[in-house]
This record gives C-alpha cells, structure tokens and sequence, in this order.
C-alpha cells in the first residue's frame, strides 16, 4: 500500500484545501434535564477558550453542542443468558428432581 503524505491526509480533498482542524468542533455530551443549564454556561464562558489564540483559530465564535441519547430504564435491564432447562433453580433441574422423587 503506498504511503501519503501528511499534507494529503490532513486535508479533505485537493481542491479546496481546507484542512480537517478548521471542521466544525462539536461539544459531545449525554442530554439530560439540566442541558439549559449547560447551554447557558458554555455560552457565557465561551470567551475563555476564545482568548487562546489557538483556540480561536480553531473554534467558532458560537460553541455547537449535540446531544446524544441517554440511557432509558429499557437500556439499563441486564438480560439473562441462562436456559431454564440447565438452570438449578425452582423451574430448573432441581425441581425436575424433587418431582421424580416424588412420583416413585
């Protein structure tokens, strides 16, 4: 496989020239009932990550924010993964057991 160079890489395509850093930047996080409350204080101290210039150079005067999915109750269930006919619970081999003793 031949090698590219690094320049090639850091940018999208060879015509247009934009490198990749000057994308977009998206804060990340899990949507929950407080995400006023995070909107709200990234905006008023989003000037402190605008006063590096690097920063700058990098982010957008306004800071994006998406938000992904939090876990439901549906998604916290651990689902077993045990057959009820090995199992040696009630429903399980014991009872089986408990029944042929039974019926001799």
């Amino acid at each position: 496989m031949a090698s590219k160079k690094r320049d090639d890489i850091l940018y999208k395509s060879n015509s247009d020239h934009i490198p990749v850093a000057h994308s977009t930047i998206r804060i990340i996080t899990t949507y929950n009932t407080q995400h006023r409350e995070v909107n709200k204080l990234l905006n008023k101290n989003w000037h402190i990550l605008l006063s590096d210039s690097v920063m700058a150079s990098i982010l957008d005067s306004n800071p994006k924010i998406t938000y992904r999915k939090g876990a439901s109750p549906h998604d916290r269930f651990v689902h077993s993964d045990t057959d009820p006919a090995t199992s040696t619970g009630a429903s399980g081999t014991q009872a089986t057991r408990r029944s042929n003793a039974l019926t001799k």
